[in-house]
């Protein structure tokens, strides 16, 4: 397992009047609440997110040209340090 952080960047965000809605934010949600809020007003965003990597199994491709064993992919997995889930697979 490896620990890492995901980094997102926001840029051209829009307005904190966005159409009918007024005083936008925006940010990150973690299970159903919303986490880091920036207002949408804001000139950039940035959000970073602690993750922790687990292994996961390789799963056919379908079409055979996959980068795993046997034309599968490799597919990985990511736990955040709050209990959320990231998934990721190679293409």
């Amino acid at each position: 397992m490896a620990l890492l952080t995901l980094r997102i960047l926001g840029h051209d965000l829009p307005g904190t009047d966005c159409g009918e809605f007024r005083h936008v934010h925006v940010g990150t949600q973690r299970g159903g609440e919303p986490d880091q809020l920036v207002s949408a007003g804001a000139a950039s965003a940035v959000f970073e997110i602690p993750v922790e990597t687990v292994p996961v199994e390789t799963v056919p491709a379908g079409d055979g040209a996959g980068d795993g064993p046997r034309g599968g992919r490799r597919t990985s997995g990511a736990r955040t340090s709050r209990g959320g889930a990231v998934r990721a697979s190679s293409i």
